[in-house]
């Protein structure tokens, strides 16, 4: 799937997505609901280190609590890498994209007070994986035999973590997202992110 058609269903998702809860809190506008935005760094420990996202949302109460709407895309550059197994040596560039919509529920949560909080989520995601390589035999060297392919995926994720939310429209939070992939990757896998929000 090419780029520029991933990155209109991406858009398209997150308005999709965000749109219900904004409009059915948009007429009562309660104490405490807010429009946020975030800026998003993704870490995988095992696979393609850092990814960069930005996200935003709607945050609400609910059944005497606080919950929020988000919707996230996070990119991770290309990643190019050399690499030799036996007599076969090369080199392999990787890049991901993927948006993500979820619920969270924060727990003892007060707006406009400062303090630690947990965070729960739980929503889907999907992505495209771009992959571009080329290997040749180690005596030989370059030229080789180019390789590559385009992966689409998608999942549900998630998550629990911590948040600090300062007494301003400020708020730190780190979190652990669980994705469960299904159709091509059939696997789990489980980055870490931190986030800076700021609450308009």
């Amino acid at each position: 799937m090419s780029r520029p058609k991933v990155l209109s269903i991406a858009v398209v998702c997150a308005v999709l997505a965000i749109s219900p809860a904004v409009y059915s809190q948009q007429a009562t506008r309660p104490e405490g609901a807010n429009f946020i935005a975030r800026a998003n760094l993704g870490f995988d420990l095992f696979d393609l280190g850092f990814a960069f996202g930005v996200g935003g949302g709607y945050r609400f109460p609910a059944g005497g609590g606080t919950s929020e709407v988000l919707v996230d895309i996070y990119w991770s550059p290309p990643f190019e890498e050399d690499w030799t197994e036996g007599t076969l040596s090369g080199w392999e560039s990787n890049e991901l994209l993927i948006i993500s919509a979820r619920v969270d529920w924060l727990f003892m949560y007060t707006p406009g007070r400062s303090g630690f909080f947990p965070v729960v989520g739980a929503g889907f995601f999907a992505g495209a994986y771009w992959q571009a390589g080329e290997q040749w035999v180690t005596v030989a060297g370059p030229p080789g035999s180019p390789y590559g392919d385009d992966y689409f995926a998608s999942g549900s994720v998630f998550s629990v973590g911590a948040a600090y939310s300062f007494k301003d429209r400020f708020e730190a939070r780190f979190e652990v997202p669980v994705l469960v992939f299904f159709g091509y990757y059939a696997v789990v896998a489980i980055p870490f992110t931190a986030s800076f929000l700021y609450k308009f």
